[in-house]
């Protein structure tokens, strides 16, 4: 039998009742009054089945006669083509709930919020820096040299740290996939030593007493968030580096023992440190306790805003110097303790490993 033609297939009209026109090996089109649609019957396991093969005209006839000679042969291994679709969809879904962008975003959800401004960061950099690149990819097949083509990207528009940020998110995402089975390794383990290395740039400390007399009279008259102006004059009077100071828990602050007590988790030396409250520092304190805004509860958290103080206010009230809140905690450290220790006794204070220097 010579089977259908392209002609034939083409002119077939629907009528009052669903009909077929028969191709070859059990091959058929069946034309009904809603489309065009190939079918494939056959037998399997002494049952009588029916594949459908796909949808005219997005699939010809000569795709149709391929698609049917792919079942035939899987008949002929001895596996039933209607399993083997059902299987492949499966798997087709499977990959899909699996990419990149999936697991990224569930592990977004697992992570859950942390801060306003680091959690827009970080969406931010994956919406505009990982996803469009792998974000389609099954997170199981990216490769090394697949995530540092990505990252280079980012890499050769200036961008270095935020090249390793995005490396360092990916791998969390990597290693995420990897806790959850759907994947084996972490490709940006092996990027080691590949970005370039950002400049480290160091802050000058404020060594002029007149400047720093400058800085905390701005600070104390800074009209911004109640939340920033606490953290500034805070600084001086709790003598603590920025990110201590952001992320002190009011379960950490004992007004009755006039003290603040940090874990040594969160102290750069891992060590437990405890900070004297002054009656400045508490009457602050106390205050913003008394009218923090809605959103900051356990924590005290400036969360970004100190952070980035010295691209506005810090920069200009000193004539566009270099200084930031560090460069504050080391005036302070410089100040103190040229004030009240002799020199030969400053470098008991610090560990070899603190790479301090004395003048």
């Amino acid at each position: 039998m010579a089977g259908l033609t392209a002609l034939a297939v083409a002119r077939a009209k629907a009528k009052d009742k669903p009909y077929k026109l028969y191709d070859q090996g059990g091959l058929y089109l069946l034309i009904t009054s809603s489309g065009k649609y190939w079918r494939y019957n056959y037998r399997f396991a002494g049952k009588r089945k029916t594949l459908a093969v796909g949808v005219y005209p997005e699939i010809s006839l000569a795709e149709a006669r391929k698609r049917h000679q792919s079942a035939r042969r899987l008949l002929g291994d001895g596996i039933d083509p209607s399993a083997d679709k059902k299987n492949r969809r499966s798997l087709s879904r499977e990959v899909e709930s699996n990419t990149f962008e999936a697991v990224a975003q569930e592990w977004l959800r697992i992570r859950g919020p942390k801060s306003d401004g680091g959690d827009k960061r970080l969406h931010r950099l994956l919406a505009k820096d990982l996803f469009p690149f792998i974000g389609n990819r099954p997170v199981a097949q990216i490769e090394p040299m697949e995530l540092l083509k990505v990252l280079r990207k980012i890499q050769d528009r200036g961008a270095i740290d935020t090249a390793h940020r995005a490396k360092q998110i990916a791998s969390m995402v990597f290693r995420y996939a990897i806790a959850t089975g759907r994947s084996e390794r972490d490709p940006g383990a092996d990027l080691k030593g590949a970005l370039a290395q950002p400049k480290r740039r160091h802050f000058k400390a404020i060594t002029d007493l007149k400047q720093l007399g400058e800085l905390l009279r701005a600070a104390t008259n800074y009209s911004g968030t109640p939340i920033v102006k606490a953290a500034l004059r805070l600084t001086p009077l709790l003598f603590c580096r920025p990110g201590e100071l952001r992320h002190i828990e009011w379960g950490e602050v004992d007004f009755e023992g006039s003290r603040i007590e940090l874990s040594a988790q969160k102290m750069k030396m891992h060590n437990a440190h405890i900070i004297p409250l002054s009656l400045q520092a508490t009457e602050i304190l106390l205050d913003f306790s008394r009218n923090r805004p809605g959103n900051v509860s356990e924590e005290f958290t400036v969360h970004s805003h100190f952070s980035v103080i010295p691209k506005t206010k810090f920069v200009s009230l000193l004539g566009g110097k270099s200084y930031n809140p560090a460069s504050l905690f080391s005036a302070f450290a410089t100040f103190n303790i040229e004030a009240l220790l002799p020199i030969s006794s400053w470098p008991s204070l610090y560990n070899e490993r603190d790479n301090v220097r004395y003048p």
